[in-house]
């Protein structure tokens, strides 16, 4: 086993009984007292040698944050879309108008989140706007209280469906611990819950054909007939309310656009993606439908792990490895996770000497003065590349139009990055080792942070930026406007989003 570093342990000067409110991120910490109306008590600590007053949230006002919040915003609430209505399907953090439990019975979601007369075209149209009148969360409960009341094995298999019912919703909130501002409604987080609470509400019909049996007179056949009648009613209902939301028919946005990405490419190049959207729908593309695979997707998120690097290095259908000079043992998990921008000149040095620098393993090279551990770091703001003519042209990275703008070294400018992380280490070192054979793109998406500074040299082709060997930025030849052109007129494949409607 090797212990990896980077793992921080907090030691807070203050604690308490079950903990709620622990994020220091800023919109973190003004949810926190918005949600739990914090006013806190003074606490004196010492930080660095100097004595600090700070506002310590109560533990009152850490139980006003888990019941208003965590249990009633992020669990009860998606458990009342289920079962009794949905407002709509906006992202809601807190406001009257998005994303709130409904009933449809007026009177009841006028005291929930106001008056629904007279709304907003945008708001009545939506179709995420469900009622289900509370039908299923009324026939869930006398489910529940049906088993619970049937005998000893009925308490029995009622525990058994009840700590599931727990355990997949309520203690997931328990363990979590969510801070505010969610990047995006969490109710998948739950839905074990919510199949648990669907055995109650199919208790919930033999209840009613129990009590159809026994106070109506009527045989078990005939009873259990009607309830089955009425009880359809309540999923009807629902399939009804959903089936706009969820009708999945004729939208091919997300397989069209993944191979938008795609063919905004030119033959056996590389991709780098950043995020689910803009990954997955072209390893779709590629892998189940066969679509331009000669292009190599890369993902920044996971080029920061060893394995990922090592699938990078290997033949994928027509793509060959990645250009890719460091060694297994350069980029290992724990070795060379980043390297810290510190300028020990103010010229600017080589990039293969730079990333040489990084690579080797020579103790005097992780010596920063006044610091006394050893670090990987960058010993310069500004890393250039010398740019081969004859190979860019060989590859057509540009056309003889923008020859007279071919330049002859590119500058990456690190300042304002105070650390290069191993994925932006291993770019690099591809952008170094490919010396323009492959056309290397990052897909529009990418985060700004991903870009390692290069993207003065980005030309949008389409749905991707290309890394070319000529300043772009501020300029018309920021956009390649034939190839642009091209894809998005004769290529591209617009998934849906063309037909009226």
């Amino acid at each position: 086993y090797i212990e990896l570093p980077g793992r921080i342990e907090y030691e807070y000067a203050q604690n308490m009984l079950f903990p709620r409110m622990y994020s220091s991120d800023g919109r973190h910490v003004a949810a926190y007292k918005e949600w739990a109306q914090v006013k806190g008590t003074p606490v004196k600590f010492n930080r660095c040698g100097e004595m600090v007053t700070v506002m310590k949230p109560t533990f009152a006002e850490n139980l006003r944050y888990f019941f208003a919040y965590q249990l009633n915003f992020m669990y009860w609430r998606y458990f009342m879309w289920n079962f009794s209505g949905r407002q709509n399907d906006i992202q809601g953090n807190g406001e009257v108008s998005n994303g709130n439990w409904i009933t449809g019975i007026p009177f009841i979601d006028e005291a929930l989140v106001g008056p629904q007369e007279d709304m907003p075209f945008d708001i009545i149209n939506n179709k995420g706007h469900n009622v289900y009148y509370m039908l299923p969360l009324l026939l869930g409960i006398l489910g529940l209280l049906f088993q619970a009341y049937s005998g000893e094995k009925g308490i029995q298999s009622f525990w058994v469906t009840f700590f599931l019912f727990f355990m997949t919703g309520l203690a997931i909130v328990l363990y979590l611990n969510q801070t505010p501002y969610q990047p995006r409604e969490r109710d998948y987080a739950y839905a074990g819950s919510f199949y648990a609470f669907c055995i109650w509400i199919g208790f919930g019909v033999a209840a009613l054909a129990k009590g159809l049996q026994k106070y109506g007179k009527l045989s078990p056949v005939i009873a259990g007939s009607v309830a089955t009648v009425l009880c359809l009613l309540v999923p009807i209902q629902m399939g009804a309310q959903n089936w706009d939301d969820h009708d999945r028919s004729n939208r091919y946005v997300c397989r069209d656009f993944g191979a938008n990405y795609l063919e905004s490419c030119e033959p056996n190049a590389v991709i780098f993606t950043n995020g689910d959207n803009d990954t997955f729908p072209l390893w779709y593309a590629q892998e189940v439908e066969g679509i331009r695979t000669d292009v190599r997707v890369c993902n920044t998120s996971y080029l920061q792990t060893d394995w990922y690097i090592n699938q990078m290095k290997k033949q994928a259908y027509e793509s060959d490895p990645l250009p890719i000079s460091w060694q297994p043992e350069d980029y290992v998990q724990g070795t060379r996770d980043a390297a810290y921008v510190f300028p020990m000149t103010d010229k600017s040095i080589d990039l293969k000497t730079a990333l040489d620098f990084v690579r080797s393993n020579d103790p005097k090279f992780k010596k920063i003065p006044g610091i006394n551990q050893e670090l990987d770091y960058i010993p310069a703001q500004t890393l250039t590349m010398g740019v081969d003519s004859a190979a860019v042209m060989a590859a057509g990275v540009i056309d003889t139009a923008n020859l007279p703008y071919l330049q002859k070294e590119m500058k990456i400018d690190l300042k304002g990055k105070d650390v290069l992380g191993k994925q932006e280490l291993i770019i690099l070192d591809m952008l170094q080792t490919n010396d323009w054979n492959r056309p290397i793109y990052y897909a529009i998406t990418v985060s700004p942070d991903q870009f390692v500074k290069l993207d003065p040299y980005f030309q949008q082709t389409g749905m991707a930026y290309q890394i070319v060997p000529m300043e772009t930025q501020g300029t018309v030849r920021s956009i390649n406007t034939e190839k642009m052109y091209d894809n998005v007129m004769n290529k591209f494949k617009w998934g849906g989003v063309n037909t009226p409607g």
